[in-house]
């Protein structure tokens, strides 16, 4: 107990609290896929990658590397990953279906929370390239929001334009 205590004292609150972030959620996670029946290998190797992914979001990166969340190749980590039941493919029709809580991106380890942002910014940001738009998606999934801001943006830049808007709903 001494060696913990003296630990917490010597290391910042911030670092303690990242720390105690990243091991809670690979904590979570594992225990999720223990639930699910996966293998001890594959829940090992899902808690080092939560650890590494938490850590790297803490220092504001939205994803990891495959080849430098675990410790093992990318074809491993993703193998793994998929088999402990807690990440999803990101072009799989299984993403919208569950909330998957990681997300695998090609070469790409997301947080779902960071993976869906990154995508409705990469909606937004196509959205301004363009004279005509199309933005669909799921229930909750920000299309009015991204909508409206773009609309409030273009009148913002050009106050007598005109906007033409459809929607099937």
């Amino acid at each position: 107990m001494t060696g913990s205590f003296n630990l917490l004292m010597t290391d910042s609150p911030s670092r303690v609290a990242r720390n105690s972030l990243a091991e809670g959620l690979a904590a979570h996670l594992g225990h999720w896929s223990e639930r699910k029946g996966s293998s001890s290998a594959d829940i090992a190797l899902l808690r080092r990658a939560a650890r590494e992914l938490a850590l790297a979001a803490c220092d504001g990166h939205v994803c990891l590397p495959l080849e430098s969340c675990a410790g093992v190749s990318a074809d491993e980590a993703r193998h793994a990953l998929l088999a402990s039941g807690a990440a999803v493919e990101a072009g799989s029709r299984m993403l919208a279906a569950i909330a998957w809580p990681l997300v695998i991106d090609g070469e790409r380890l997301y947080l779902r929370a960071c993976f869906d942002l990154e995508t409705r910014l990469a909606a937004a940001l196509s959205a301004l390239s363009g004279r005509l738009s199309i933005v669909s998606g799921g229930p909750g999934t920000g299309k009015t929001t991204t909508a409206a801001n773009r609309i409030a943006q273009l009148i913002e830049n050009e106050p007598d334009l005109r906007i033409m808007l459809a929607a099937p709903t």
